[in-house]
């Protein structure tokens, strides 16, 4: 028996992930000039990249804001174990862990 596809699964689409910040904004300017589409997205995202790929400029934007997003993430990540730590505190190993 087949596995049935999500919903929202389009022939020849991979998945891409988002920040939720990120998607949100991305929902709030569909809905401004597309109205309710959800699938209209994924035209969206593709048309930003393949603008990208063709403007030297643009990459170049690209490149500096990828600075600021993997900073973020590091932050993000790190906020993250700090409250897994906080709530899960390590105890020291009996004999210094032999």
């Amino acid at each position: 028996m087949m596995k049935p596809a999500p919903r929202d699964h389009q022939p020849g689409y991979e998945a891409v992930l988002l920040r939720a910040n990120i998607r949100a904004e991305l929902r709030a300017f569909r809905r401004t000039h597309f109205g309710g589409d959800s699938h209209i997205e994924r035209c969206m995202v593709s048309a930003a990249i393949q603008m990208v790929m063709a403007s030297p400029s643009l990459q170049e934007q690209l490149l500096a804001r990828m600075a600021d997003a993997v900073q973020t993430d590091v932050r993000l990540s790190l906020d993250s174990k700090r409250q897994t730590a906080t709530v899960f505190p390590m105890e020291p190993l009996a004999n210094g862990g032999r």
